[in-house]
């Protein structure tokens, strides 16, 4: 459950005096999900899950991959082209949102 909704509920019994206090000062970190769309699809054991987060074919198109990322390595960019080993036709957008890259 969203601690967002939490932080609506009553609970009955109450709820410990710690766990209330931990609702009301828990944030929610950053996350990023991007993708590279390449020529061929890349060889590429996935999911792979690495320090720059977890990387993997997408489902729709096995010319993509997709990685998803949270906390501080949503900050990092991947190159995805040193990963698959071949240049992308289409990389991640930067940091504008809706601009995306063609190498």
């Amino acid at each position: 459950m969203p601690l967002t909704l939490q932080r609506e509920l009553r609970f009955a019994p109450p709820l410990p005096e710690h766990r209330l206090r931990a609702l009301a000062e828990a944030t929610y970190g950053s996350a990023r999900k991007e993708a590279a769309l390449f020529a061929e699809p890349p060889t590429l054991p996935a999911p792979t899950v690495m320090a720059e987060g977890v990387v993997y074919v997408s489902d729709e198109d096995p010319r993509m991959l997709v990685r998803f990322a949270g906390a501080g390595a949503a900050s990092r960019r991947l190159d995805f082209a040193e990963l698959a080993g071949a240049p992308a036709r289409v990389t991640p957008p930067s940091r504008e949102k809706g601009v995306f890259r063609r190498p």
